[in-house]
This record gives C-alpha cells, structure tokens and sequence, in this order.
C-alpha cells in the first residue's frame, strides 16, 4: 500500500497516551480513520481532509487508500497531520463494509480512540466537543436521513437476523460518523463476521429492492448489533440528524426546520453528501417532474455550496460549478449560503414528506 509514513511508526510516537488509555481508551487522542480505494472518489478526499485540516487542527487522519494517485499522494503531503497508512487491511476490501475491518486494523496498531469519517462528508464545524468526556464504553453513531430504512421498530433488524433484542434503538444507526475504542472490538469483530458472512454476501449482489431489510448494508448489520443482548451494555451517542450533522440523502435530506436552525447557529460539524456524489458525472434529469425535481434539488447541495471553498484544493474543479439554470439563479441571488440555497425546493419536499408520513400512518 502507499504510503507517506507508517502508521506503526505513528503509533510508537503516541505511546505515552497509549499507556494512559490502557486504563482509559477514553484519554487516548481522537484519530480519524478513513478508507476509500476509488480513485474517482480523490476530490471528495481533498475535500475532507481539508476540511479538516481547517476545523479540527491538530486531529490525526489515517487513510487507507491502496490505489492512491500519484497525485493525490503529492497533494496530501501538504497536510502534515494527515496520511497515507502503509500497513495493509488484513482482509478482504468489500467495498462498504470495509468500516470494521479498517476500525480493527488502527486498534492493532496502538490507536485506542478512533472516529471513522466516511469519504463523501466535509467538516464544517469543529467536532471535537461532540466527543469529549465521552466514556470508553460508548459508541458514537449518527441519526439516520429521513428515508424509507429510517425506523428500527422493537429491535427489527436484530429479529430478523435471529437475535435476542436487549434494547430498541430510536432509529437506524447510520455509520457515516463512527466513534469506538478498544473496549468495542468484541463487537468490531462480530460486526465484520457477518459482513463477511455468505448470507450478506449473497445478498449484497442482489438489486437493493431484492435485499432484506437487515441486510441493505453495513449500518443495518451494526443497527442490528447494538440492538442485540449480546451488545445492549454499550451506551451509544448518537449524533443528531441537523444539530450535528446535515444528512443530505434525496429531498428528505435538508429540512426547512433545519435550514432555518443553521441560519442562527451556524452549520453543524458534519455534512454528508449521503448517495449523490456531486464529483462523479452526473445522469440527464430526466422528463418527469419528479427527476428533475431531484436534479435540481442535488444541485444546490450543502455539501457542494460548502465545497467550493476548497475549489483551489481540486485539481478539476468544475463539477462545483451550477448544472442547472435555476441553480446558477439561486447562487446568483445567496451565494454559496448552504441552508439558503435549496430552501425553497426544500418546502415542497417537506410537504411530501409529511403528506407521505400521515398516509403511512393512517392506512
């Protein structure tokens, strides 16, 4: 794997706070994981890491990834406290559910309180108080988007894979923000085995309208975990869709409440492009309404608005740039404002959502 230092080597120059954090995993430094071998996923990467660079100085990232450009190689060696990991995933990369395998790789190497950043997220904010004074024992995820996988009821998921519920989870654990130590590597390993087992696997290869429930992804596998006896001891903070993180997944994605909240408080540490990868060309909007509705809506994204402050990071950065007339009006008229620049697309949105909801509810 490339790589600028090694991570062992990281690792040995921590080791006084390693050697508190044998009692306390908790007093360990905050290092962030993150793991992608797409190479067209490399201007998301810039993205991120400068990001975090800007907001969270200071903060370790490892990252894991095996087909790194030459160029993304020399770009990222401006970022000192950001690098390349030289020491190999010690398993089979599966695309999604690469999170426990990569999570177990830096606890073996020293690494003791470990967050995991997904690829397709921007920070926006300083996230180290989200974190702080958290114990050992707790697991942070964040809240679901607002879609149809967004409710766990009694313990769905974990029922379904033959478990014994031990608590009922509020709502989906999505794993785009990952918090753990190694007090969680019982349940890491449990996690990876059944990603890796020939159910799962099986159902991976099917169209997502053919797969189970439980059996969607990564996060319905973890959501299933946490749920179960076996795990139910693990206190879990969740991160919370809005107040701190903007989970953008289809017109659900951004609230009117939300926007509005971020307008007098600022925008929330972490922003998700969850699904629409603005960096990779783009489908034709279609003719129906509702598709070009979308197409519209994706192009005043919050992460893309938020994005093009790191324009001079990319080495192509025209994918920033307005695909849509009305897109290009809406810049024109709030600039790259996040919660401004979709608002009144989102008001429609939400009326749908809500309609949807009480139809749902009163059948």
């Amino acid at each position: 794997m490339l790589g600028i230092c090694a991570m062992c080597n990281d690792a040995d120059a921590s080791r006084g706070a390693a050697a508190t954090a044998q009692s306390d995993p908790a007093a360990a430094p905050l290092v962030c994981c993150i793991a992608e071998d797409r190479v067209s996923c490399e201007p998301a990467l810039r993205i991120l890491v400068a990001s975090l660079a800007e907001h969270c100085p200071g903060t370790r990232a490892h990252l894991f990834c095996p087909n790194a450009s030459p160029d993304f190689v020399q770009w990222l060696a401006r970022f000192p406290d950001a690098m390349l990991a030289d020491t190999p995933l010690d398993g089979v990369w599966t695309k999604y559910d690469i999170k426990p395998l990569a999570l177990r790789t830096m606890l073996r190497n020293g690494f003791d309180n470990i967050l995991w950043i997904d690829s397709d997220i921007l920070i926006a904010a300083d996230f180290r108080p989200l974190f702080a004074g958290l114990s050992a024992d707790t697991i942070a995820v964040t809240e679901e988007a607002l879609c149809s996988g967004y409710a766990d009821p009694d313990g769905l998921r974990a029922r379904l894979w033959g478990m014994t519920v031990g608590r009922s989870l509020p709502f989906t654990a999505n794993t785009g923000v990952i918090r753990v130590t190694s007090r969680h590597i019982g349940l890491l390993e449990k996690w990876q085995a059944l990603l890796e087992s020939p159910d799962y696997r099986a159902a991976q290869a099917l169209p997502w309208t053919e797969r189970g429930l439980h059996m969607m992804g990564d996060q319905e596998v973890l959501t299933a975990l946490l749920a179960s006896a076996e795990f139910a001891h693990f206190p879990i903070r969740f991160l919370a869709r809005g107040d701190d993180i903007i989970q953008f997944f289809g017109t659900s994605g951004y609230t009117v409440a939300e926007r509005l909240a971020h307008l007098r408080h600022g925008m929330p540490p972490f922003v998700h492009s969850q699904g629409f990868r603005p960096w990779w060309p783009r489908d034709a909007a279609g003719k129906s309404v509702r598709k070009r509705f979308l197409a519209v809506y994706n192009d005043l994204s919050p992460y893309t608005a938020l994005a093009r402050h790191y324009a001079g990071e990319l080495a192509d950065p025209a994918w920033l740039a307005p695909q849509s007339r009305v897109a290009a009006a809406m810049r024109r008229l709030v600039g790259d404002s996040a919660p401004l620049g979709g608002l009144p697309l989102a008001v429609p949105a939400d009326i749908m959502r809500l309609l949807k909801g009480a139809v749902a509810r009163s059948a």
